[in-house]
């Protein structure tokens, strides 16, 4: 299955999902840290990719694809909240960290996205899963440019976000 194939099918067992929460929800999710995951669990109000191709973008992004500073915070900043599950606790990122994170976002070019667009490296890296192909550089840049604009959105409105893997 290809990279774009596994994100529009949803065939993959597990989901990235980045929303945007209000200062009352984030605070209803400390007070109440099982919340977190409840609010991931709705597709409709984040982003989410399929599987571990979010480890692909963050990849275009960082050059690494568990880079956690920088622009890699928009996958693996944040502050764990809730029951570890399967795949890790929840995170949150509070406002002044998503500011940050919009505007380091920002400036990542899709010459520079494309740059690190390296399938062959890529496939070698046991986070990125399905396998990329030479085609899915495109696929990769349109989901990456939802995202930025998440953060704008969250960063505008002074929201935090909410980041998790189901």
């Amino acid at each position: 299955v290809r990279c774009s194939e596994a994100s529009m099918l949803g065939t993959m067992s597990m989901t990235f999902v980045a929303r945007r929460v209000t200062l009352t929800e984030l605070a209803r999710i400390q007070e109440t840290p099982a919340d977190a995951h409840r609010l991931l669990g709705d597709p409709k109000k984040g982003w989410t990719f399929s599987d571990q191709m979010y480890a692909a973008i963050n990849y275009c992004v960082t050059g690494d694809a568990k880079a956690n500073k920088g622009p890699g915070a928009a996958f693996h900043g944040g502050k764990d909240i809730g029951p570890k599950g399967d795949h890790g606790p929840a995170r949150y990122v509070e406002p002044p960290a998503v500011v940050k994170v919009s505007e380091l976002l920002a400036k990542v070019s899709k010459k520079g996205f494309m740059a690190n667009f390296e399938p062959e490296a890529m496939n070698e890296d046991d986070d990125i899963d399905p396998p990329v192909e030479e085609d899915d550089g495109a696929t990769l840049w349109e989901r990456f440019c939802e995202l930025r604009s998440l953060y704008d959105e969250a960063a505008n409105a002074g929201d935090a976000m909410l980041l998790g893997v189901s």
